[in-house]
């Protein structure tokens, strides 16, 4: 005779093996990574530390990153935007690898550079905006707008 735990486990496998011969059910080693909607992933980091909060110097070049993930259904146009701190300098423009179409399970980065000159706790916002065509060809978007907080704390000699 089998024991109630063997039952189960007989019962789950010929109701998995039914649903893959239907080909209702696909078997995989891993989680499916696309969604079945236009949908995007957005990673923050401060000088390739990846958190939601770090601590900085002024006077000390900052590189600000914000990696895009396309983890939807359909190629984006990424755009994004970050209001710049008071009193934070910027050596130079944004810069961003992303393609005028990033490709389902692409990634891209946008980085921007800036020196804070004073010390204090603020919370950068990225407004991340994913365009897209519908199935109709109308145009659409989605948006993502992560935070970090940084502690700047005086510059050190």
């Amino acid at each position: 005779m089998f024991s109630a735990k063997r039952k189960m486990f007989l019962l789950n496998l010929l109701i998995a093996l039914s649903l893959v011969a239907a080909g209702t059910a696909v078997p995989s080693m891993q989680a499916a990574a696309v969604s079945t909607y236009p949908n995007m992933q957005v990673t923050l980091s401060a000088n390739n530390v990846n958190a939601w909060a770090v601590t900085v110097y002024a006077g000390k070049p900052l590189i600000f990153r914000a990696k895009v993930k396309n983890i939807g259904n359909t190629p984006l146009q990424v755009t994004a935007n970050l209001t710049i701190p008071y009193n934070w300098g910027v050596p130079q423009n944004k810069y961003s690898d992303c393609p005028d179409s990033l490709a389902v399970r692409s990634s891209c980065t946008i980085s921007w550079y800036f020196i804070p000159q004073g010390s204090g706790q603020l919370t950068l916002r990225v407004y991340v905006r994913g365009n897209y065509k519908d199935s109709a060809g109308n145009a659409q978007r989605i948006t993502s707008s992560p935070a970090m907080i940084f502690n700047v704390k005086p510059a050190r000699n």
